[in-house]
């Protein structure tokens, strides 16, 4: 019986392993790792209040923005920089001219801030000196 018992709960512990690993992106959950040369930093806008957004494409190459910006969130500037736009409702989002649509093929633009999965939407966000925002196509 306890032979019975432990070979059930290893099995739904396996189970459950395997459901958490379906469908997780094969991406790496971060912000882009390139090193940029200066002539590769693309500076947008203009403004007093300066951030770095990097973007990562579906094919994986990398862009690093420099926003200049008198905004107070990273949507509101990136925005105001032509560098997105979005839908009525949010499903597709354009990034750099390249769009995500969700209803197509369950793409996204993931956001991310110091490298970690953004807590709020770009809109909600504030621009914080020092920090680091990152846009990452996604399927």
């Amino acid at each position: 019986m306890k032979r019975i018992l432990i070979a059930t709960l290893l099995a739904l512990a396996l189970l459950t392993c395997a459901a958490c690993g379906q469908g997780a992106s094969t991406e790496t959950p971060a912000t882009v790792t390139a090193t940029f040369a200066p002539d590769d930093i693309y500076d947008l806008d203009e403004g007093a209040t300066t951030f770095d957004l990097e973007v990562r494409y579906e094919n994986l190459t990398a862009k690093l923005f420099r926003i200049h910006t008198d905004e107070t969130t990273v949507g509101a500037a990136l925005r105001g920089a032509g560098l997105i736009e979005a839908g009525d409702n949010g499903v597709y989002v354009t990034v750099d001219g390249v769009t995500a649509d969700y209803n197509a093929d369950q793409s996204y633009w993931a956001f991310y801030v110091n490298g970690e999965y953004a807590t709020q939407g770009l809109d909600e966000t504030p621009i914080e000196p020092g920090r680091t925002y990152g846009l990452i196509y996604t399927k």
